[in-house]
């Protein structure tokens, strides 16, 4: 796992979310829709819009539906300034072998 993914897994349960509500965020990060996100983990497509409502409020996003899609998204993947540093100085150690 990168350490991108690996700091998007560590934010998600920081957050609190389910089990479940992972898979449905980890289905939103592959880019995937609602229809698509239900085929895949066999649930009904309300049952994704509950599990993404619930996963929405435990990271405070608000407004439309696509706009906390987008949020998770970057709230996910954007490293912080620390953790960038972090990530970088760890690649640096790996490069300068």
């Amino acid at each position: 796992m990168t350490p991108m993914l690996a700091m998007a897994e560590c934010r998600m349960r920081d957050a609190g979310l389910s089990k479940r509500e992972r898979h449905v965020a980890w289905c939103i990060l592959a880019g995937m829709s609602t229809d698509d996100i239900g085929d895949t983990l066999d649930i009904e497509n309300t049952t994704v819009k509950t599990h993404l409502t619930r996963a929405f409020k435990k990271f405070g996003f608000s407004g439309a539906h696509d706009r906390k899609r987008t949020q998770m998204v970057f709230h996910l993947l954007m490293p912080t300034d620390w953790e960038l540093a972090a990530i970088t100085a760890r690649t640096d150690r790996e490069v300068a072998w």
